[in-house]
């Protein structure tokens, strides 16, 4: 009994690590999947055609700017952070056509979904570091570096 007992004990301080570092690598893997929503996400080459007839679709980044300036973006974007789409969206020009843009396209999908129901056109969404990682070019930004106090001189 007391034998059966110690195996069950030794069995599971086996297991349950196992089991644990199993999970952890599923929710690695599951850090970008597709994003759930009725926008349509668009791969580097369906964004590259429906940019490219469509020459006034505006771009509508959610990112915040540390992100921008981290990871890298388009050169021509409408920034509205998305905590802040729902405060904002009146904003975006009447009539206008819009991708939105996030990292992986899971917050411009979300914010596609509630600007569309809100009856703004949206074509898709499209994930800056995904447009990246499939071959296309984004325009990573150098944050200048900090001013000195001069001797004087005025700036």
């Amino acid at each position: 009994m007391i034998q059966s007992f110690t195996r069950s004990i030794l069995l599971a301080s086996i297991l349950v690590p196992s089991a644990m570092f199993a999970q952890q690598a599923a929710n690695i893997a599951n850090t970008h999947a597709a994003p759930v929503g009725k926008t349509k996400v668009f791969t580097k080459q369906e964004f590259d055609e429906v940019t490219a007839s469509n020459p006034d679709v505006i771009l509508l980044d959610l990112r915040r700017p540390d992100e921008i300036t981290n990871i890298g973006g388009f050169p021509v974007y409408l920034s509205i952070q998305f905590a802040d789409i729902d405060k904002y969206w009146q904003h975006i020009p009447k009539g206008a056509k819009v991708i939105t843009v996030s990292n992986h396209a899971a917050r411009a999908v979300k914010a596609g979904d509630r600007l569309e129901a809100n009856g703004v056109q949206i074509l898709g969404a499209v994930g800056a570091q995904t447009y990246e990682q499939e071959g296309g070019t984004i325009v990573h930004i150098k944050a200048p570096a900090p001013k000195t106090t001069g001797t004087g001189a005025a700036n």
